[in-house]
């Protein structure tokens, strides 16, 4: 079985992967179960299927889909005029209240 990981757990031992999601390129979606299914207790399995048809669901919902893309869509937003920010700096200098500026068309 070929196994591609990715995540913050490495300790297999005590967290085992019960079951992954495969993303293809022409929009199908495959969720597969390990190999050694004997060894996954009901209550996990119970979580991996209601975890993928609530994902499944989430997906077909045209609304949650445009409320999604609307948020990133503002966090992105916010992200960049952070950064903009960061690449001004205020530049001591320029005249004095009390001077007059230099007339040079004079």
């Amino acid at each position: 079985m070929h196994m591609n990981i990715s995540g913050s757990s490495s300790d297999f031992e005590v967290n085992p992967i019960v079951g992954s999601m495969h993303f293809y390129q022409n929009g199908e979606l495959e969720v597969s179960l390990i190999e050694d299914h004997d060894k996954v207790s009901f209550a996990d399995m119970s979580t991996l299927l209601f975890t993928t048809e609530f994902l499944m669901y989430a997906v077909e919902r045209e609304d949650w889909l445009l409320e999604y893309m609307a948020y990133i869509n503002d966090s992105l937003k916010k992200i960049d005029g952070e950064e903009k920010k960061k690449r001004f700096t205020v530049i001591e200098g320029g005249l004095k209240d009390d001077k007059e500026p230099d007339n040079q068309n004079t």
